[in-house]
């Protein structure tokens, strides 16, 4: 089946809030059940997703009288509001036996250009590689999937989707680490810790920079604070690595602090 439109021309995002750009200019999806079955076909984008699967997530607590018809309706409304925002988009939303498939190329997906760019880094090239991963986290615009209300993405596609872009964080870090470049890292960094406390690979990498800084007190303070946190509100110590680079940095052991 054809394509409805080139790379350019299209422009589908879920890493922030849910956006259909055609042209350059946005396609008005209204609130509710319409973004919630948009949301479930861009993050499967290219694969069959089940009619089971779709009306399970969108009702699963109140479910309709007949759930098919339903289902059928919504994907009808959806055709005519990409085909309002655009014409021939509406044909995108392919029907098929056993349910419906999202069919765009999937690089008008930025979460599949965020993906193709991951799980490639270069190996033998740091710099590139840190660059590569900068590229991939510029393409996230917010929490994902922020205007979008779904407790059946929230609960099990949302945090998988998070973890990724965790992942690639820390990665980044590690390289530019690796690069010197830890002066830079320390207020990100800061930001991040506030935002996911419990996360220790972030806590360990403001520690290793803020050390190479030369702010040691700062990074022994670090230490301080995630340790009370962790034993205050999860009842567990800090993990090995981190009491590991704690000990180093008491030891003022500059060789080792990495």
């Amino acid at each position: 089946m054809s394509i409805a439109y080139e790379v350019d021309e299209l422009d589908c995002r879920v890493l922030g809030p849910l956006q259909i750009l055609a042209g350059g200019q946005q396609v008005h999806i209204p609130a509710g059940k319409h973004r919630v079955l948009l949301a479930l076909l861009l993050v499967r984008v290219g694969e069959l997703v089940s009619t089971d699967e779709l009306i399970d997530r969108l009702w699963r607590e109140d479910m309709p009288h007949q759930p098919r018809a339903a289902l059928q309706t919504r994907i009808t409304r959806i055709r005519k509001l990409l085909e309002r925002g655009r014409p021939g988009l509406g044909t995108v939303v392919r029907s098929e036996p056993g349910g419906y498939r999202l069919e765009v190329d999937p690089m008008q997906v930025d979460l599949v250009r965020f993906r193709r760019l991951t799980q490639n880094i270069p190996a033998c090239d740091m710099t590139r590689a840190a660059d590569q991963l900068t590229e991939a986290l510029g393409l996230v615009h917010g929490r994902i999937l922020c205007d979008v209300q779904s407790p059946s993405l929230e609960a099990d596609i949302i945090p998988g989707l998070e973890e990724e872009l965790l992942l690639a964080r820390e990665r980044r870090f590690e390289l530019e680490i690796a690069l010197g470049r830890h002066r830079e890292l320390v207020s990100e960094l800061r930001g991040l810790v506030g935002q996911h406390t419990f996360r220790e690979r972030f806590w360990m990498q403001l520690m290793t920079c803020l050390y190479r800084s030369g702010r040691q007190t700062e990074a022994l303070e670090a230490y301080c604070e995630i340790d009370g946190r962790l034993r205050a509100e999860v009842g567990v110590d800090p993990c090995d690595e981190l009491r590991s680079l704690h000990a180093r940095i008491l030891q003022n052991n500059t060789d080792r602090v990495a």
